[in-house]
């Protein structure tokens, strides 16, 4: 025996098979269901149809490196001011002796007169060959030339990208 789910059409009373949307005479079935899906899509509540998924906020190691930096440097100027080195002792082990203070006063003074103040080092850039490039893709078929230049091009649009929400991020 072959039984089927039925549901009653209420305009003319016939059977209709469960997954039926509509009955032949014209009724939809789920016409209430439709009004009220179109209703709440067109003023969602809270401004969102569905959940969306919660996206951590990425930590900007950038501005963690800098505040890092500016620390190291504050406390390095702390220790030139106390005239102690980092693990609290004093620098040069003649300042603590039992001398008077003008004296190790006037030797700071005339150690800050005798040093100039350096320089930064400039960059050094290594020494290229003066050697001609040679062309490695010369011998390439051009679907070959086409692809390397859409991998590059992919690769140049992601750094920018990752370079310019670095940016916001400062």
């Amino acid at each position: 025996k072959n039984r089927m789910v039925t549901k009653h059409c209420p305009k003319c009373e016939q059977q209709v098979p469960v997954a039926c949307k509509s009955c032949p005479c014209g009724h939809e079935f789920f016409a209430s269901r439709r009004s009220q899906a179109s209703r709440a899509a067109e003023d969602p509540p809270g401004g969102r149809r569905r959940t969306e998924r919660v996206r951590k906020e990425r930590q900007s190691y950038l501005a963690a490196l800098v505040l890092e930096e500016r620390a190291r440097q504050r406390a390095a100027a702390q220790r030139r001011r106390l005239g102690t080195n980092r693990r609290g002792r004093p620098r040069n082990p003649s300042s603590h002796d039992d001398s008077s203070e003008e004296g190790r006063r006037q030797q700071g003074r005339a150690k800050l007169q005798a040093r100039p103040p350096k320089p930064p080092p400039a960059p050094v850039e290594p020494e290229m060959p003066d050697e001609e490039e040679e062309d490695m893709f010369a011998g390439a078929s051009k679907e070959k030339l086409e692809l390397y230049s859409d991998i590059l091009a992919d690769i140049n649009r992601k750094i920018c990208s990752q370079m310019f929400q670095q940016q916001l991020a400062l």
